[in-house]
């Protein structure tokens, strides 16, 4: 989707490169902004700005991995500029680095009031920061939101069936923790758990809006889930949930708040690695989606 984080009207592309090297450490892992421009041309990203682009470093701390997952998150602080998240799942945290008319190359390790972090509580092991995905402005607040998966989180009584976070835009800088007790209070508008151990929920995107109803919807996925038991192997599952609903959802028992796509009884579909928006594609007035499934 649009991406302009430097506000001239044409978008930007945000790369991930999560075995990036910086003396005297291996695998700091690292981000890049992709300039628009009316000409775009290509470049050796080594020296990013002869390839109009930006990098944005991780710590300088060897095999922290940081970019493995990245996203456009929609402008979450309302200034006008749209903002980017960047993994550090290692450390079981993320960044939102603010977008800014002089983007320049934020220092990840001292954000000031460029950006903020987002951590999941101490020892909480739930991989915080897999994926991502823009939420739009589900509170109609005028700041947008945004999405962030802890892959191998433990709620419900399970294990590793994984947790999405929807997290709200914000005016500040200020960072943000996840609880890792799930009955704790949460900064999250829309909290999603897994519907069984080893599922790793961790795939979203947007929807558009699936059932008609003038609220927009969203797409998750879970390919190793076994929803006809653990007889099948990781036939994998999708579900689609409606927006406007419950705040905090079991995909266990998603009832009136979505609906369920699970891969076949012939097992190792995987589907769910992949989810997005398709649009209408039948023309009925009901958007549709896509749902990958890689080991068919």
């Amino acid at each position: 989707g649009d991406c302009d984080v430097d506000g001239d009207g044409f978008s930007d592309a945000v790369v991930g490169a999560w075995f990036w090297d910086k003396a005297p450490n291996n695998n700091i892992g690292a981000a890049y902004v992709v300039f628009g421009a009316e000409d775009v041309e290509g470049g050796d990203l080594a020296t990013p700005a002869d390839a109009g682009a930006a990098r944005i470093d991780g710590p300088n701390v060897a095999n922290a991995f940081v970019g493995f997952a990245v996203a456009c998150a929609g402008d979450v602080n309302g200034d006008g500029f749209d903002d980017i998240a960047i993994s550090h799942y290692t450390a079981e945290k993320a960044y939102i680095v603010l977008g800014a008319e002089n983007f320049g190359s934020p220092d990840l390790s001292n954000l000031g009031d460029r950006g903020y972090e987002i951590a999941g509580a101490a020892g909480g092991g739930a991989n915080v920061g897999y994926s991502f995905a823009p939420a739009g402005d589900l509170n109609d607040d005028g700041y947008d939101d945004f999405a962030i998966a802890g892959v191998v989180a433990d709620t419900q009584g399970r294990t590793n069936n994984g947790r999405i976070f929807v997290l709200p835009g914000k005016a500040d800088a200020s960072d943000v923790v996840l609880p890792t007790d799930p009955s704790a209070a949460t900064p999250a508008l829309l909290v999603l758990d897994g519907s069984s151990s080893e599922e790793r929920l961790g795939q979203i995107a947007r929807a558009g809006d699936v059932d008609g109803d003038g609220t927009d919807d969203v797409v998750l996925g879970a390919y190793t889930a076994t929803p006809h038991g653990t007889g099948v192997a990781v036939p994998g599952q999708a579900w689609v949930l409606f927006g406007g609903g419950a705040a905090s959802v079991d995909l266990a028992a998603i009832g009136g708040n979505g609906f369920s796509i699970v891969g076949s009884t012939r097992g190792r579909d995987r589907l769910g690695i992949s989810v997005s928006a398709a649009g209408d594609v039948d023309d009925d007035g009901f958007d549709d989606v896509i749902v990958g499934g890689d080991g068919v």
